[in-house]
């Protein structure tokens, strides 16, 4: 008995002294593959417990306890790296972290405003990578939206899931942002596409669905981030030359510039490098296009940088800027150029000239002319500080100027400054709940002949918690509150809030579902436009008031692994509702100096409904690697008041009055994108569908002969566009593409009287050092 409570009361001793030793634990963590150092890697003990954060310099320091046998260095995306605790070990550690090939493993920002896993999210995203943009020759992100299932873009205006259709460029019920912070134009509230950095992207992420709570008006259907890229260790640099030549359409009639060449012509650089401990990235493009519509080429040229000076006595204190400015000049194409007058024989047989869907309606240079000349510049500028104590506080500061001004030889010039600020402020508490709140203010003037001189004012609060419950229990909640004032006589103000839950069912399955409030103020071109397009008018409607909805989801995600083969899953079904939704009306203004006209009204409430499936997957077989993604979209968007309009209201409103779908919109969309590598060579597939647009404005049909004969044509037909890519690796540092897009030549409309493109062959040729 006495040799038993002495070994015991020996043992309790040693684990005792065991306990009390610690270790000074120094390590520097950088990329397996890259040798990038890491900032932000989580250094934990055994039990869960963050010790330290490594910094910019991928740098750390902890004190470890030896009874906790080791510590574990994760980060979102990388394989966990264990390090076994020694007495008498090495305590200066080089650790290297892997890339986990796990889809689920994806981390996207946009959802929470924090890192977090995809698989994680309360909301449908999707994420674009640099390398998609790069196969498949891809000059303006909105033609990359278009392939991401979920999401149209009808003439540059962004849908959603059906939440929107086509307004002639004004307003967005989706909000776009650069770095989490807004870039839609202050007079239209439209989207800038070719003004984004395409060379300098990092990752796009869509949200789907409403967004407000933490983004604000312009979010009630969704949310498309645009995330610019910092230097790594190694110096980079990049450059990009592309190519191409419109092909004769399909019907040979439309072509107009007949034995010459209409041309598209992109080049485009990047390099970003450290020095010491200021970072710097430097980025332009130059593009050209002579374009396959009469008269609708453009020219544009842009540079941008992103500078950050990271302090050195003042840990995780950084200053940064970030500018972008763009010129550009061409003309747009708003009607084709049918003479409807003639555009049939007595005996109704068409005329050989009435396939002009190419020339714009008023030829190129008289006073009827649908062309109108521009010249416009841009410029953005972001400054901002950013600061990460020790105890856990995160501060950032972040400020846009964003100045549009478009100069247009039709009356319609407009000049519009955005002066944004929000102030953020993040904190982990409990491990587990992590708080994210700020303020924001945003300050708008508009100087334009279109909609005369206007300016105001958008302040919010905003605050949100996430919170993981155990270990398979996400829990996201927020709240917002608006208020909004235009010129010095309308004030208005929101509440709304967002919750939602992500619960992990099984090691790869997770559910999820949510609901959102939305909002959108009208925008300034919405309220006051005035302007005419040959014999179209646009009249003002100060009284326009706001709209409101909410969404909710279920959704399901589900990785599936079987030996080298990792895919991916995700359905979710999804209903949004609408009041006071705005849209163009063409109505008639008894005793106004304009008899009839366009103008934007609180028309109706709406539904939308659906379901939205995507699936993803990488294969490898042998030396083959490949790689498809792709998706189906289903929406029903209908008038919730169809049933109660008269005669009069369906007619002025749609195009065909038996059907109650709204204006604008796909049904029905899948896509599908599939990717073949072996040694050198890369081929590559793209194929997207599209159900007939069922309703547009009646006026096309009753002012326009052609497009409503046009239509009557294309009745039947649903579209089926594809584009084809053959890659070649010249070294590891360079590759030459050969891409074709609507490979098979399809003739088809995205809106009414704007044809889209014919097939079209591209080389590009791509340079990395």
């Amino acid at each position: 008995m006495m040799i038993r409570t002495i070994l015991f009361a020996s043992l309790l001793l040693m684990n005792q002294m065991l306990a009390a030793q610690s270790l000074n634990l120094k390590g520097v963590v950088s990329d397996d593959k890259s040798s990038e150092k890491m900032p932000g890697v989580n250094v934990k003990n055994s039990h869960g417990k963050i010790l330290g954060i490594s910094d910019m310099n991928g740098s750390f320091t902890v004190n470890a306890e030896l009874a906790d046998q080791y510590i574990l260095l994760t980060y979102l995306g990388y394989e966990a790296y264990k390090v076994e605790l020694k007495a008498g070990m090495n305590t200066n550690i080089e650790v290297r972290l892997k890339e986990t090939a796990n889809l689920l493993d994806v981390v996207t920002v946009s959802g929470s405003r924090f890192e977090k896993k995809i698989s994680e999210e309360t909301v449908s995203i999707s994420v674009i990578q640099p390398q998609q943009i790069a196969h498949a020759g891809i000059t303006q992100i909105d033609d990359m939206l278009k392939r991401t299932p979920g999401v149209d873009v009808v003439d540059g205006q962004p849908n959603i899931r059906g939440g929107s259709g086509w307004s002639y460029g004004a307003g967005s019920r989706v909000m776009v942002l650069v770095d989490d912070l807004p870039m839609l134009s202050a007079d239209a509230a439209d989207v800038k596409w070719d003004f984004l950095p395409l060379e300098n992207c990092e990752q796009v992420e869509v949200i789907k669905g409403a967004s407000s709570a933490l983004y604000g008006s312009s979010a009630l259907n969704g949310a498309i981030n645009f995330r610019t890229a910092f230097p790594r260790d190694k110096p980079q640099t990049q450059l990009n030359i592309q190519q191409g030549v419109y092909d004769t359409p399909a019907n040979p009639n439309l072509k107009w510039w007949k034995n010459n060449f209409q041309k598209q012509n992109n080049i485009s650089f990047f390099h970003s490098r450290k020095i010491k401990n200021f970072d710097m990235v430097v980025g332009g493009a130059f593009f050209s296009d002579d374009s396959y519509l009469q008269g609708g080429g453009n020219t544009r040229g842009r540079l941008n940088t992103n500078l950050r000076y990271r302090f050195k006595k003042v840990e995780n204190l950084y200053v940064g800027l970030n500018a972008n400015a763009q010129a550009s000049k061409g003309a747009l194409f708003f009607l084709w150029g049918v003479d409807d007058a003639n555009l049939k024989y007595p005996n109704g047989t068409l005329r050989p000239d009435s396939n002009r869907y190419l020339i714009p309606r008023g030829g190129l240079d008289t006073p009827s002319t649908t062309l109108s000349y521009y010249n416009s510049y841009r410029f953005s500028l972001d400054p901002y500080i950013t600061y990460d104590s020790k105890q856990g506080w995160k501060f950032k500061l972040r400020n846009r100027f964003f100045n549009t001004n478009n100069v247009n030889n039709s009356n319609q010039s407009s000049n519009a400054k955005l002066y944004y600020s929000e102030f953020q402020v993040q904190k982990k508490f409990f491990k587990q709940l992590n708080l994210t709140a700020g303020l924001v203010n945003n300050y708008s003037t508009v100087m334009s002949q279109l909609y005369a001189d206007h300016y105001y004012q958008n302040m919010a609060t905003y605050i949100q918690l996430d919170e993981k419950v155990g270990k398979r229990l996400w829990i996201t909640a927020g709240g917002r509150y608006e208020y909004y004032k235009l010129d010095s006589v309308q004030a208005l103000s929101k509440p709304l809030g967002r919750i939602g839950l992500n619960f992990q069912v099984h090691k790869a399955t997770f559910l999820r579902a949510s609901a959102g409030m939305g909002y959108r103020f009208p925008t300034i071109a919405e309220k006051f436009v005035n302007t005419s397009v040959s014999i179209v008018s646009i009249v003002p409607n100060p009284k326009l008031l706001p709209e409101t909805g909410w969404n909710a989801e279920f959704g399901v995600k589900q990785l599936l692994s079987f030996k080298k083969l990792n895919a991916m899953i995700d359905v979710a079904a999804f209903y949004s509702e609408y009041k006071n939704m705005i849209d163009f009306v063409f109505d008639v203004f008894p005793g106004s100096k304009i008899p009839f006209g366009f103008q934007s009204q609180n028309i109706t409430d709406a539904r939308i409904k659906g379901i939205d499936g995507s699936i993803g997957f990488q294969w490898k077989i042998k030396k083959v690697n490949i790689t498809a993604n792709g998706g189906y979209t289903y929406t029903l968007p209908t008038d919730m008041k169809f049933d109660t309009l008269s005669v009069y209201s369906k007619s002025t409103r749609y195009s065909d009055t038996t059907q109650n779908i709204l204006k604008y919109r796909y049904t029905t969309s899948a896509k599908g994108d599939i990717e073949i590598q072996w040694k050198k060579f890369t081929i590559g597939a793209y194929v997207r569908y599209n159900t007939y647009v069922v309703n547009i404005d009646p006026i096309f049909n009753t002012f326009f002969p052609s497009i409503k004969d046009y239509r009557a044509r294309q009745a039947a037909k649903n579209i089926w566009v594809s584009d084809a890519r053959f890659i070649y690796q010249l070294s590891e540092t360079s590759s030459i593409s050969f891409i074709v897009k609507n490979m098979f030549n399809e003739e088809y409309t995205e809106r009414p009287a704007f044809m889209a493109p014919p097939r079209s062959f591209f080389i590009q040729y791509n340079y990395k050092f």
